[in-house]
């Protein structure tokens, strides 16, 4: 059986090269933008249910209904990772973080 990678010896964790790493500007402001967006996400994902099931209705089909809605909310997000990263290897990957940090707040914004 041959790899297609070669394994390498792993390297040594250094907490001071970590520091300095989140020290930089471009690195930290990415990191709290990518932190600030994963609490947005996971958010959303723990609440979705809740909201469609107060927005379509409980009992019988509206449960179900919600429950499709909230699938469909959710999966949708793996569609978008994939058109995102497609558009991002032609325009460049600043452009299309712009493009889904506006979708994303005018969905955010229209939802209310």
């Amino acid at each position: 059986m041959t790899t297609w990678f070669r394994a390498s010896r792993a390297g040594t964790f250094r907490l001071r090269g970590t520091v300095r790493a989140f020290c930089a500007r471009p690195v930290l402001l990415t990191s709290i933008g990518y932190f600030g967006h994963m609490w947005e996400l996971y958010a959303m994902w723990a609440w979705i249910s809740v909201f469609l099931v107060g927005v379509v209705g409980q009992g019988g089909t509206g449960s179900r209904t919600a429950s499709l809605l909230a699938f469909l909310v959710i999966g949708i997000g793996s569609v978008g990772c994939w058109a995102g990263g497609r558009l991002a290897e032609r325009v460049g990957s600043a452009r299309v973080a712009m493009l889904c940090l506006v979708v994303s707040g005018s969905c955010a914004l229209a939802t209310g």
